[in-house]
């Protein structure tokens, strides 16, 4: 039921308001068109995709965390990121290619989109930066539709102990990062000038605790856990981003941490897999619905330009011609205009 209540939330938002202000005055709407356009000129194998449609987009990242740092901030290392679905184009879904979806990468804006079905099958291997989507507060939604309804509904079937394998693979990646000091990516130098200030990665620290935290919580059962740490743990985690605690105190704090989400899924009562069949009938029905829609709106387009294509008739040269139709009664008498209409070709000969 809060699902339900949820999603009404969101739809009522968005229809009366346009897009969800932010707290960081950052540009909701032109995120949006930008993405839109760059789904529009998507390709694969052999030309456009052509027929993608942005479903949902969210903030992720550190905004959708609590613990985005503005790049007013002369150490602000963060990046927009942005996540978000979309419906893939006909072709990759009856065709011989596939479209899994495009990534927009324009400092600062860091934007993944994923097609639905790499959306769901992400979900079902508990990826942690996905899964958490269904759960990000409404201000970080900028736009969603009604075929990403039933995921939200359900989204606890989504829920299981195979993210503790996937967030501790995560967290251990992010910890070696924090010792190791390697970067890649447009903050790269920036990121080793602030290594070389505070002797360790100080945002993978940060992520792999919040991953920590984030995968301990889901495991305990809390229906209720917030990707979003304001008012719980945020002002920490920005605090080790920024650099404020030793080496020394945050990897004793990791330790601890994973020690908890060892318990946490040995004690856990999460089933082992998500429910997949219901996730692919819920892909199914979104999947079908969207081949006809796309499908039949094809043919109707096609078939409308073969008809316009025609050259017009003279309804008087048709009669001149013996142009003849049978009535109800099997009688048989000369076509007038009102044939015409119903045939579609009155004074255009469509």
């Amino acid at each position: 039921m809060h699902a339900v209540v949820w999603w009404r939330e969101v739809q009522f938002t968005h229809h009366t308001q346009g897009v969800i202000v932010n707290p960081y005055g950052l540009d909701d709407s032109g995120y949006v068109n930008r993405i839109e356009k760059a789904l529009h000129t998507s390709t694969i194998q052999g030309g456009n995709a052509g027929g993608q449609q942005l479903i949902f987009l969210s903030y992720a990242g550190s905004i959708a965390h609590g613990t985005y740092n503005p790049v007013e901030n002369p150490e602000s290392i963060d990046d927009i990121d942005l996540m978000g679905v979309a419906m893939p184009p006909i072709r990759s879904v009856v065709g011989l290619e596939r479209w899994e979806g495009v990534r927009v990468e324009d400092f600062p804006l860091d934007a993944t989109v994923y097609s639905l079905p790499k959306f769901v099958r992400l979900l079902l291997k508990s990826n942690p930066n996905v899964l958490t989507l269904l759960w990000n507060q409404h201000r970080h939604i900028l736009k969603i539709n009604h075929t990403m309804q039933p995921f939200f509904e359900h989204r606890q079937e989504f829920l299981s102990k195979r993210i503790y394998s996937a967030v501790r693979g995560y967290a251990l990646d992010q910890r070696d990062h924090m010792s190791k000091g390697t970067f890649n990516g447009r903050m790269g130098e920036k990121r080793k000038e602030l290594f070389r200030k505070y002797g360790y990665d100080t945002k993978a620290a940060s992520h792999c605790l919040r991953l920590l935290i984030i995968g301990t919580e889901v495991l305990f059962g809390r229906e209720d856990f917030d990707p979003d740490r304001t008012g719980k743990d945020a002002e920490f985690l920005r605090g080790v981003k920024n650099g404020e605690y030793p080496a020394s105190t945050v990897q004793r704090d990791i330790d601890r941490w994973l020690t908890n989400l060892d318990w946490a899924h040995a004690e856990s009562q999460l089933p082992d897999q998500s429910n997949s069949q219901l996730a692919e009938q819920l892909l199914m029905d979104a999947m079908s619905g969207h081949v006809l829609s796309q499908y039949m709106g094809r043919k109707m387009g096609e078939s409308l330009k073969e008809l316009s294509d025609k050259p017009p008739v003279d309804i008087q040269a048709l009669n001149d011609l013996g142009g003849w139709v049978q009535t109800g009664d099997g009688t048989w008498r000369k076509m007038d205009e009102n044939d015409a209409g119903f045939l579609g070709i009155k004074n255009r000969g469509i």
